[in-house]
């Protein structure tokens, strides 16, 4: 299953298909593809229709732990 989070609302794949994405928005639900979803939220909050989205908080981003005498990638040991 994937789940993106667009603009305070959620999307849910449950079949891995490109056109089966789901939105729901208070009690009602929309099945479509990504690009039309997208377009029906636009839509709606042009219109000022849509209700309240819940506020996320951001994903804290964590460095995993590195196994000690690794040096961290991305950096080359200078010689000289």
């Amino acid at each position: 299953m994937r789940t993106l989070l667009y603009q305070g609302f959620i999307l849910t794949n449950l079949d891995g298909k490109t056109d089966s994405w789901r939105l729901t928005i208070a009690d009602e639900v929309r099945i479509g593809s990504l690009f039309e979803l997208r377009r029906q939220v636009a839509f709606y909050q042009e219109l000022g229709v849509l209700p309240p989205v819940k506020d996320y908080p951001a994903p804290t981003s964590t460095s995993p732990k590195r196994k000690p005498g690794h040096p961290s990638k991305g950096r080359k040991k200078q010689l000289g």
